[in-house]
C-alpha cells in the first residue's frame, strides 16, 4: 500500500513541477484542433503522400525487375559458350565498353577476374 501511495505522490509532484509544460502542450493541441476544423483539406495530405510514395516504390520495383531480368538474360546467353570468366568478360563488354582484367590466383593457379581492374575501350 505504501508503494502505491509513493507512486501517486511522485506522479502528483511531477504534475506540479511540469504544470507549465502541460499547459503549453494543451494550448498547442487546442490550436491544432481549431486549425484542422477550419482547413479540412490538410487531412487529405497524408493520404496523397502515401499514394505518391506507393507509386514511386512501384516504379522502382518494375525498374529493378527489368534490370535484373536483362542481366540474367545476358548471362544465360553468354554462359553457353566458354568458361565463366569469358562469359563475364563478354557480359561486361556488351553492357558497356569495358574489358575486364584477368589475374592468376597465386595459391591455386586458377584464372580469375580482377574485380578492381576495368579497362575502358575506345569503341564509341
Amino acid at each position: 500500500a505504501y508503494g502505491v501511495w509513493a507512486i501517486g505522490a511522485l506522479a502528483t509532484l511531477c504534475l506540479v513541477c511540469y504544470i507549465r509544460t502541460v499547459r503549453i502542450a494543451a494550448s498547442t493541441l487546442e490550436t491544432a484542433a481549431i486549425f484542422l476544423a477550419d482547413v479540412k483539406s490538410v487531412m487529405v495530405l497524408p493520404a496523397l503522400v502515401a499514394v505518391a510514395q506507393m507509386a514511386v516504390i512501384a516504379c522502382y520495383s518494375v525498374l529493378l525487375v527489368y534490370v535484373v531480368a536483362e542481366g540474367l538474360g545476358r548471362r544465360e546467353l553468354s554462359s553457353s559458350a566458354g568458361s565463366e570468366e569469358e562469359s563475364v568478360g563478354r557480359l561486361l563488354q556488351s553492357a558497356v565498353n569495358v574489358t575486364a582484367c584477368h589475374m592468376t590466383n597465386e595459391k591455386t593457379g586458377d584464372y580469375e577476374l580482377d574485380p578492381f581492374c576495368v579497362k575502358w575501350t575506345d569503341d564509341t
